[in-house]
Parts: C-alpha cells; structure tokens; sequence
C-alpha cells in the first residue's frame, strides 16, 4: 500500500506499554497501558503513568487494570477508546492535528475481530475517517523496520518478547515471509514478561507462603535474569526465610517454564523456515544474527541462553522498546505502509 507523506500519528499500544511516534518528529511518548475507572460507575479517572502507579496501591471504591492484557478484542471498546484517545490527545498537544492520520501495529498471530476492534476504537477516538485514515500493520514487522532488517537482503530473523504476546518472524529480503506467535490469556500459561512475573510470584507463594505484587516480581525478574550467576540485587522481601542466593535460584528455576516456551516457538519457526526455504535459510538467519527487540528481550542474559540453544548470536536492539514505533515512522517515510486486511480470509 502507498501513502503520501504527511503528518501522520504511529501507535505501538501493547499490554504493558504504548509508545507513539509522530512523522517528522519522532517518537514523541512512552506510557504505560493502564486505566484507573471508579468501581461503581467505572468513570475514567486516569490513563498512563498516574494510572499505573495505582495499579497496587487503590481503595476499593477504584479499580486500576492494564485493560489490554487480554488483548484488543478482549478489551471493553469504551476503554479502548479512552486509551488510545489519551495518547493521541497528549501525543498531539500543542499540534494542527485535526482527525490526524494513524498507523497502528497489531500482533501477527491478531484476529480479523481483534484488528477490526482496534481500528474501530482509533476512529471513535480522534483518528482520520478517511478511507485509509486508520491502517494496521503486522507488529512484528514494525520491529523489524525500527532495526534495519528491511533493508537487509536474503533471510533474516527476529524474536519480539512482549508483556503477554511474543512472536518471531523470518524475513527474506525484508519482507515477512513466516511467522509464529504464542499468547495465553492466563499469565502463567505464556512466554512473556507476565508469565515471567506470574512464575516469581507463584514461586513466593508456594516456598515462602507469601503473597508478593506483580511491581516486587518484577524487581526479581530483573534482578535474576535466566543465567546462573550471583543473586545481585535480590532483597528476599519481609518474612522470607530465604537467602538472597537462594531467592535468585529458585526465581530463576521458576522461570524456566515460560523460558522453555519462548525458545520452543523460535524452534518451530526455524523448523518452518528449513521446510519451506532449506537449509541455506537457516544458515544465512546464522551468519546474520538473530535480533532481539520488546520490552521483555531485555531479560539478562536471554541472547547468551537463545544463542547457545540453537547455535546463532542473538542480538539486542539498541531500541527495544521504540523499535516498531521507529519501524512504523520509516514506513511512513517511505510511503510504503504495509496494510494487513480488516476481512477475513
């Protein structure tokens, strides 16, 4: 699809975080995907930062959520809008935006409803009503854009470790040739850095008898990574009969169920990728190195770990958290946006 070149807004929303970019700007915000509403009429009272730093610390008469955890089509079309309104509203403050223009990425492995509710709820909110005002493009693309691997040549990969969906790709010559994704609405059934998080948490729960927030968990997971090593910056929390040291191995062996999940479906996209391209593929995806993108890649030492498992370097981005925001500014650029179908097929 060609689009001219004009002022155009990008919005990378995902269950944990939202960056937006602008045309000739760049990328101009990073938020969190969290929503602060009143319990009884479910009035909006926050988005963003304010909202997620509520997420542990409310009364009972608020309720603050990452509404997106369950995905776009799993989210109340009102919320949605209000999210991706907020955004756009702070993204554009102080700008000539009237019903601006909207690229926004939606996950490979996103149904036609999910994609069709998520282009729906950028329009209530603000977004151009013109035919192509709203366009979606696959996420993991978006990534591969912001890092380069558009204009590399012959195949390529990349691996993009999301709060809930994490999904690879193999690109020939830049363009997406196949694609594996694995999501799970229930944290501790998935490979992202919510199951990573919902393993720490159950890993307290079950050796200590303590029940610790999602914000602690996260410390951990940070703290611990996936390779063996000292316990860091590990501060078992209060009433953990635990050390510190063996806090970090037993968060870590935790870890290893949504770890093992990860790796299992890059393994199958490389088996996909042998079947459908040979072995030569798989070979020059070797020479040129695997890129690790999302908020999630940044786990310490998930490129040592991935690249021992299957014998090639993983690489972080230098960007991980803008990278499909960054992808999408440059397909805006170029003024060539490839738009995934709103029909069924």
């Amino acid at each position: 699809m060609s689009m001219g070149i004009g002022k155009m807004v990008v919005m990378d929303v995902g269950a944990a975080n939202a960056v937006v970019g602008v045309s000739g700007r760049g990328v101009v915000l990073r938020e969190p995907s969290a929503i602060m509403l009143q319990a009884q009429t479910m009035r909006i009272l926050a988005v963003g930062d304010e909202a997620w730093k509520a997420l542990e610390r409310v009364p009972d008469n608020i309720v603050a959520a990452r509404p997106l955890a369950q995905g776009f089509g799993g989210c109340d079309p009102n919320v949605l809008e209000a999210v991706l309104g907020f955004l756009l509203k702070k993204a554009c403050a102080g700008g000539k935006f009237v019903r601006p223009r909207a690229v926004l990425s939606v996950p490979s492995c996103a149904t036609t409803y999910s994609r069709r509710v998520l282009a729906d709820a950028a329009v209530q909110c603000g977004c151009s009503l013109a035919a192509n005002g709203v366009v979606l493009v696959d996420e993991t693309l978006a990534h591969a854009v912001g890092m380069g691997l558009w204009r590399r040549s012959g195949y390529s990969a990349a691996l993009v470790v999301g709060a809930r969906c994490c999904q690879a790709a193999v690109f020939s010559d830049g363009e997406l040739a196949l694609s594996r994704c694995v999501y799970s609405q229930t944290p501790i059934l998935g490979a992202g850095g919510d199951a990573l998080d919902a393993a720490v948490v159950e890993f307290f729960e079950r050796e200590c008898g303590l029940v610790v927030g999602t914000e602690y968990a996260e410390r951990i997971k940070r703290a611990v990574g996936v390779s063996a090593g000292s316990a860091g910056e590990v501060v078992p929390p209060p009433g953990c009969k635990l050390s510190a040291a063996q806090v970090a191995e037993g968060a870590r062996a935790a870890m290893s169920a949504p770890i093992e999940r990860l790796a299992a479906m890059f393994g199958e996209l490389l088996e996909d990728a042998s079947r459908e391209f040979g072995e030569a593929a798989l070979s020059e995806i070797a020479s040129g190195g695997v890129m690790l993108s999302g908020g999630g890649a940044q786990l310490k030492g998930l490129d040592a770990m991935l690249g021992d498992r299957f014998k090639m370097q993983f690489a972080l981005a230098e960007r991980p958290f803008d990278d499909a925001a960054d992808g999408m500014l440059e397909m805006v650029q170029s003024g060539r946006i490839p738009a995934l179908s709103m029909e069924e097929g």
